[in-house]
């Protein structure tokens, strides 16, 4: 068996999963705009958090995304104090439920 060979990029990986609309029309635009990628976009959108923070946050807010809980399958956040009905006692993950909506057809 062989090692893992260390990486040889200067820089961590960090990655994500977009969504493919968002990615594509995005990636359109930039292209049709100067024929920019979506990587040196968002490493300028990076180095403008990181200059500017507050007009760089204020210029997205409106666009935040869910946030996801960690682990998979996503674990459902706790419910409400107060919250009633097996729904809400299960966080929505009955038996079968595969996808976290709460019912147990995938869908």
């Amino acid at each position: 068996m062989m090692g893992r060979m260390p990486s040889q990029h200067a820089h961590k990986s960090h990655g994500f999963r977009p969504d493919p609309q968002d990615f594509a029309a995005a990636e359109g635009n930039l292209r049709q705009r100067g024929g920019r990628t979506v990587g040196a976009y968002l490493k300028a959108c990076l180095k403008w958090c990181a200059e500017d923070p507050d007009a760089a946050i204020a210029a997205v807010d409106s666009r935040w995304p869910d946030i996801k809980p960690p682990g998979w399958p996503h674990a459902a956040p706790a419910p409400a104090a107060g919250a009633n009905g097996a729904k809400a006692a299960s966080g929505g993950h009955g038996k079968g439920d595969t996808d976290g909506k709460g019912d147990t057809d995938g869908s």
